[in-house]
């Protein structure tokens, strides 16, 4: 318990140190500090991953101290609340665009609902800080980052190579019988892969500044349609298809095998950079799946609580009843008898002390 008030109060591990210290309070039937736990973590005031656990542990507290209006009303506040959060992450699992860029702001902490998806602003910023990614997202992240760095030298390289071989056969050499991916035919994969970034870098901009659905639609149909051109660009990339280039001793010669080994790398970056692809696409949805299944969870456990709620009024009424009959008046009756109660802050009470009072015996002094 007493490690998590060493927590620094501007750590980001502060919403966890109180959750879990609070959870420990709860478990030893200490519920005075877990509450002033719990309202510590609330009135930080900011989303934590921890929220919707909090806030069953909360009501479930009331439960334990006999609040069951407070504790009901806490309930039912959470099913109200995270019933859409749990449906849209259900939604999100087959929107891999959107689940990229809604994880991409978790990780990176801006705000999740800058961008337009098709969940509410205020539900994907609650799933950007519920959501719990694997460390091995991060990872593939870098990964794929790194490797498009490289294949993005390379290509530059493949085209430098292609200008030199240009020139060696203006000037009298063998003609090259390649082209580079940046400056070749059309169906090339390096420029139909910049092609559709340009034109996915578009659409968000239009999506963003609210365009009409029209050319939203048309500007998405020529995305797709870059997209799957992509197959059989790659399918084209020279020397792919396991042609041998003719080598030789001098300077075209070399060009050419140059050439060739870095068509082979190109081919087999792209190869690896798909796989990292599927990996990070895969690492996403078991995140949001793992956040569906902890919500669908918690929404089972608070609409059983709110049946013990029921049954803790219904017992508590009960209980009275019988104090009732037994002649026990609840606090509330016995505080009604008080004449204190009815007072105004000008007024005072002197209580009753008898009809007859010493001090109004009158000519009776002095006599034996």
């Amino acid at each position: 318990r007493y490690y998590y008030y060493l927590v620094p109060q501007d750590s980001e591990r502060l919403a966890e140190a109180l959750y879990e210290s609070a959870t420990g309070r709860y478990e030893k039937k200490d519920y005075e500090s877990a509450r002033e736990l719990l309202d510590e973590l609330k009135a930080l005031g900011v989303h934590h991953r921890y929220e919707d656990e909090a806030w069953i542990l909360s009501a479930y507290l009331d439960l334990a101290r006999c609040r069951f209006e407070e504790a009901d009303a806490q309930l039912k506040g959470f099913i109200v609340r995270y019933e859409p959060v749990r449906d849209a992450a259900r939604r999100l699992a087959g929107d891999e665009r959107t689940l990229m860029r809604l994880l991409d702001a978790s990780r990176g902490g801006t705000d999740a609902a800058a961008d337009p998806s098709g969940v509410t602003p205020d539900a994907a910023r609650t799933i950007a800080a519920l959501v719990r990614i694997d460390a091995g997202y991060g990872v593939v992240s870098k990964r794929l980052a790194q490797l498009e760095q490289e294949m993005g030298g390379l290509r530059g390289s493949m085209g430098q190579l292609d200008g030199l071989m240009r020139t060696v056969a203006t000037v009298g050499g063998v003609r090259p019988n390649s082209e580079g991916l940046g400056e070749g035919p059309p169906q090339s994969p390096g420029r139909a892969r910049a092609e559709a970034d340009g034109v996915r870098r578009q659409l968000d901009a239009l999506e963003r500044a609210h365009a009409p659905a029209a050319e939203i639609a048309a500007m998405r149909a020529s995305l797709q349609q870059i997209e799957s051109s992509l197959g059989p660009a790659r399918d084209a990339i020279p020397g792919k298809d396991g042609a041998t280039l003719p080598e030789g001793a001098d300077l075209p010669g070399l060009l050419q095998t140059d050439r060739a080994s870095a068509t082979e790398f190109y081919v087999a970056a792209d190869a690896a950079r798909m796989k990292l692809l599927e990996a990070r696409t895969a690492l996403a949805k078991d995140a949001v799946n793992r956040l569906n299944q902890r919500l669908s969870r918690l929404l089972r456990r608070a609409r059983l609580a709110r049946i013990e709620s029921v049954l803790g009024r219904k017992r508590a009424l009960e209980v009275e009843v019988e104090a009732l009959s037994a002649g026990v008046l609840p606090q509330a009756a016995l505080d009604s008898l008080e004449a204190t109660r009815y007072l105004k802050d000008s007024e005072e009470y002197w209580p009753f002390e008898g009809d007859d009072w010493p001090d109004e015996y009158v000519g009776g002094e002095g006599i034996n």
